[in-house]
């Protein structure tokens, strides 16, 4: 499926085409690259594909909150939010038990909260 049609799908909310629109973009290496997709939130459907990825890209797009779904995929082991407008990260990171590497460079963080240091498997912040 193209960008742009995956585009469409995401912001059009529809639960089915959303889900197919995202498992389009899931390579054979468990990843899941939205990379300048101008995306300023998340569909909720992400989670019902948490396990069939490992990597997910979300760098280039114009997220400002953290997306709450990101908190529910314990599969994910790389999230990329690089080059958002992030202005803080949520206390309780839990979920996301696997996360081994966060980046976070070229967004508007004033400071990480102290949830982000218990994640077992956190290895880089970058």
């Amino acid at each position: 499926m193209s960008n742009v049609k995956v585009k469409a799908a995401l912001k059009s909310g529809d639960r089915d085409r959303v889900l197919k629109a995202l498992r389009s973009k899931i390579t054979r290496a468990g990843a899941i690259n939205l990379d300048s997709f101008e995306l300023d939130e998340l569909p909720e459907a992400l989670a019902e594909l948490d396990g069939e990825f490992t990597t997910l890209r979300l760098s280039d797009n114009v997220l400002e909150q953290w997306p709450e779904v990101l908190g529910r995929l314990s599969g994910v082991h790389t999230l990329a939010l690089n080059n958002n407008a992030l202005k803080s990260l949520p206390e309780d990171l839990s979920g996301m038990r696997a996360l081994q590497v966060l980046d976070l460079r070229g967004n508007k963080l004033m400071k990480f909260p102290s949830g982000l240091l218990s994640l077992p498997a956190l290895s880089a912040v970058v």
